[in-house]
């Protein structure tokens, strides 16, 4: 009996198919090509057709191989999928027919064109997915979560306050957690030229206090953007080791210089930057500890949640 692919799979199979990388779209462009040559070369005719043994020995190889690298080698999806594949090409040999050739022919055909169009077009301009990493978003993105990120919005506008962004890390945060080559989901809540303050756990935007109904929790000390040493600092007043990163703080600021700090005037979000949080403002690293993020460093906006599906719908 052939294997159905778990339905929870679904979404990891996506996720790995959108960051194949070129070698590996080439390599399954190249295996759809073998296919529907051996599909052409094989006996013709009205009457039933078997392809010899080394023709499917070595198409079903060719298709693993490539059906493995597209979908990140070691992938539960990938190898299911990759086993039904083989087992369907080797079935179909028995009563190989002209209708079952030009059936093959089409369908690597639209398999090299959907793998082609989707690395060449979608992924680097329009859309692509993301898997939520940690609980930092919750309650509005919880860990395990996947999205569309709509990476077209943010070519012809900037980003807006309110909005879930997905972005390239400053190097300070790499310094915390991550890499270079890791994406970051916060919300933008100051925007070039905002002046951001958190006065007794109320997050204040131009001395305006805002709703915030999509945050777990209020109670995260306080915070403001000064300027020390010529430089912007994000500077929070709060218990060390209440907030995870909290000693960085001490690297930047030497203690010494912490009160008179603090009672320097909160600066406004320079020209190009932004300042973002995680909902779950008492379980988050963000510009409160890294400082702001970089417009070039937006990749795109957090747009549609599609799995699991009981929590599928538009990211707000």
């Amino acid at each position: 009996m052939v294997p159905l692919l778990p339905i929870a799979e679904l979404p990891e199979l996506f996720h790995s198919v959108a960051r194949a990388t070129p070698a590996q779209v080439v390599l399954f462009a190249a295996v759809c090509t073998t296919i529907r040559v051996l599909a052409l070369w094989s006996p013709g005719g009205s009457q039933p057709a078997t392809l010899s043994l080394p023709y499917w020995g070595i198409a079903v190889f060719l298709f693993a191989l490539g059906g493995l690298a597209v979908w990140q080698a070691g992938t539960l999806p990938g190898i299911v999928l990759v086993g039904i594949g083989g087992l369907l090409l080797v079935r179909a040999t028995k009563r190989l027919r002209i209708a079952w050739r030009h059936l093959i022919q089409d369908v690597a055909e639209g398999l090299t064109y959907t793998a082609i169009f989707i690395f060449l077009l979608l992924r680097p301009y329009v859309i692509q997915t993301f898997e939520i990493p940690s609980p930092s978003m919750e309650p509005t993105l919880r860990r395990g979560d996947y999205l569309f990120v709509d990476k077209a919005s943010y070519r012809w506008r900037d980003p807006r306050r309110g909005e879930v962004a997905v972005f390239r890390p400053p190097i300070e945060a790499q310094t915390v957690s991550g890499g270079p080559d890791e994406l970051y989901v916060k919300r933008v809540i100051g925007v070039p030229g905002d002046v951001i303050e958190v006065i007794g756990g109320v997050l204040y935007r131009n001395d305006i206090p805002l709703d915030e109904p999509y945050v777990a929790e209020r109670n995260f000390g306080e915070f403001k953007l000064v300027r020390y040493n010529g430089e912007l600092v994000p500077i929070v007043r709060t218990e060390l080791g209440q907030f995870p990163g909290g000693s960085l703080y001490l690297e930047r600021i030497p203690p010494k210089d912490l009160f008179r700090v603090w009672d320097l005037p909160a600066e406004p979000i320079p020209q190009g930057m932004y300042f973002v949080l995680g909902d779950n403002r008492n379980n988050s690293v963000d510009s409160r500890y890294w400082g702001l993020v970089r417009r070039k460093d937006m990749v795109g906006r957090a747009w549609l949640r599609f799995f699991p599906l009981n929590r599928a719908g538009w990211v707000k």
